[in-house]
């Protein structure tokens, strides 16, 4: 019995011996290149040529030392292409296409829908859920971005970079951002305003509540600087105690996650309904493709009523609401030097461009707008995603605007100036501060 009692244990200390080496293995072969590819389906009376499975990352690699590594994923058919990639996951999706286009095609719609028929039941769930709990997805993403940008500050940048590369080979290129030494610190939180005698409700975008400035620690956040200039002008603006949580839709929109989409588009419909007391107040968004997402895009999302509502809401970019109730009522104090505008494309999908333009021609001595200026490609999170992409779409405005010396550089969109920022070393940011500042 005793004999017995220690075979097996000396079987079990050896299976679990190669239990933990092989998990230590698996740990450690995790971050070095491999080469793996899809399940292979087998043909079928529906799909009669053989296929990969849909939809599945892959990696391939040659030799013994893995050189020539490529990562890709086969498409919604179960086959490789470089489409995936040219056109699906490095597509802006902002429809600037249908702009220059004479008869009007927005190639970006068509890019959305395959990305749709890309996701699978899980992941449409998976978007779905972050949708209905977005509240702590925000708090953790501001955290998360404060978190990164202190261990930045300690450590420098670079442990960063290599850690959120090793991540993205192991997670996904589409899916896993990675840091970048012009990421902006977390928000600060969002002043307390009062409702009573509101001009407009002031629905600061997700990323405004995210994201905050960079190099101005001291200085008014873009909510406190939106809030202050509004209230000299006398046209004051109320924050709902309960904007956490409520998006535009463009996260879930833009990336073809249909189920997402529709609850968190019926949500802050639900809300802008309620908080604009029935469509009396209009509401003032302070980045510009959250403003055009609201305006637009989310009307087919919508459950019947809410498309109602939709219609009776007041929807202002802040452009719009700088250049019609604000600028006529303030006295400009000074002016600074020279200011360059990038006006993204969901501004001018907004018809304007040529305001915020006519903002900086009141702000600045000099106000110039780049002939070579177009959309930056950032694209909410795809800057972060495919930083090459974003490279290549600004390079000409970078270089024409590198060409000359300016004191402001000036957007309305908070992904878009991080793109510029990475693109050019300036730091773009809301021409509502120099607003705010040249009005005080």
């Amino acid at each position: 019995m005793q004999r017995l009692r220690s075979a097996l244990l000396n079987l079990l200390t050896i299976a679990a011996s190669i239990a933990v080496t092989l998990l230590v293995l698996e740990i450690v072969l995790r971050f070095l290149p491999v080469a793996w590819s899809p399940p292979i389906e087998p043909p079928t009376a529906e799909n009669p040529i053989q296929r990969y499975a849909a939809n599945t990352p892959y990696t391939w690699s040659l030799g013994w030392n893995f050189y020539m590594v490529n990562h890709g994923r086969s498409n919604a058919q179960g086959f490789l292409a470089d489409y995936d990639y040219d056109a699906i996951q490095t597509c802006a999706g902002d429809g600037s296409c249908e702009i220059a286009c004479p008869v009007d095609i927005n190639t970006g719609v068509l890019v959305k829908h395959l990305r749709h028929l890309g996701h699978g039941a899980r992941s449409e769930a998976i978007a779905a859920s972050a949708a209905r709990h977005f509240v702590m997805i925000e708090r953790g993403a501001r955290l998360a971005v404060g978190m990164a940008g202190t261990a930045a500050r300690v450590a420098g940048h670079g442990p960063l970079t290599t850690l959120t590369r090793a991540a993205r080979g192991i997670v996904s290129k589409d899916l896993m951002p990675e840091w970048s030494p012009n990421m902006p610190p977390a928000a600060a939180n969002v002043p307390a305003t009062r409702r009573d005698d509101a001009s407009a409700v002031y629905f600061t975008a997700c990323v405004n509540r995210i994201f905050g400035r960079v190099g101005h620690a001291r200085k008014p956040s873009l909510q406190e600087a939106m809030v202050a200039v509004s209230a000299r002008a006398g046209a004051p603006l109320w924050i709902p105690d309960d904007i956490a949580g409520h998006c535009c839709a463009t996260i879930w929109h833009s990336k073809g996650y249909e189920d997402g989409n529709a609850i968190m588009a019926n949500r802050t419909v639900d809300s802008l309904w309620r908080w604009s007391d029935g469509g009396k107040l209009p509401i003032v968004c302070d980045a510009s493709s959250c403003s055009f997402g609201i305006a637009s895009e989310i009307g087919p999302y919508l459950s019947p009523e809410n498309r109602e509502r939709h219609a009776a809401l007041t929807v202002l970019d802040s452009i719009a609401w700088a250049h019609d109730r604000l600028l006529p009522k303030l006295p400009i104090r000074r002016k600074t030097g020279a200011a360059v505008v990038h006006p993204s494309c969901s501004a001018i999908h907004l018809g304007l461009g040529r305001k915020l333009h006519v903002i900086a021609e009141a702000l600045a001595d000099k106000a110039i707008t780049p002939t070579s200026a177009g959309c930056c490609a950032f694209a909410g999170d795809r800057g972060f995603l495919h930083p090459e992409l974003t490279r290549s779409a600004t390079a000409a405005e970078a270089e024409e605007v590198g060409s000359h010396v300016f004191d402001a550089y000036l957007g309305s969109n908070r992904t878009c100036e991080i793109g510029l920022n990475s693109a050019t070393g300036k730091n773009y940011e809301s021409f509502i501060y120099l607003l705010d500042e040249l009005t005080r």
